[in-house]
């Protein structure tokens, strides 16, 4: 009865163990392939330089004309509303003059505005912003490659 459990227990042992034979074999460069996709620093370092791009199109775009536009309307029963009563950083307020006495009638103003502008010309300030730009995705991807070498 020994003998049979031994040789049970062996046998069961020698199958399982080719069981484990069959699974996947990791080499040392599918190792490194898999820290580089998923260590942290690496996927921070990946985001910022993300970041970095998506400023660089920004700086791009900040060559496009701005348009702006602006909606205003005023109900209340303050005395004298007669227009705009905020300036909204483009125009003189045009409220009214104050009334003597006061009074709780609805009183309503409304303005709209759109404005425009377009930096046509600045002394190389675009240039330089996107040499700049160019100058961090440089180093960003100096700092990603620098830090994938010390991983191996």
């Amino acid at each position: 009865m020994y003998t049979t459990t031994r040789w049970l227990f062996a046998s069961l042992l020698v199958l399982f163990c080719q069981r484990l034979s069959l699974g996947q074999v990791l080499t040392l460069e599918g190792a490194v392939e898999a820290t580089f996709a998923q260590y942290p620093t690496l996927a921070t370092q990946r985001s910022a330089l993300d970041a970095i791009r998506a400023n660089q199109r920004v700086v791009r775009d900040n060559r496009l004309p701005n348009v702006r536009l602006h909606d205003q309307i005023d109900v209340g029963t303050a005395n004298g509303i007669s227009g705009s009563y905020f300036s909204l950083g483009l125009i003189v307020p045009t409220s009214g003059g104050r009334r003597g006495e006061n009074r709780m009638d609805l009183a309503s103003g409304n303005i709209a505005l759109a404005s425009m502008d377009w930096e046509v010309y600045n002394f190389g300030r675009f240039a330089a912003e996107d040499q700049l730009a160019r100058a961090e995705i440089a180093i960003g991807e100096a700092g990603l490659e620098r830090e994938q070498f010390g991983l191996r």
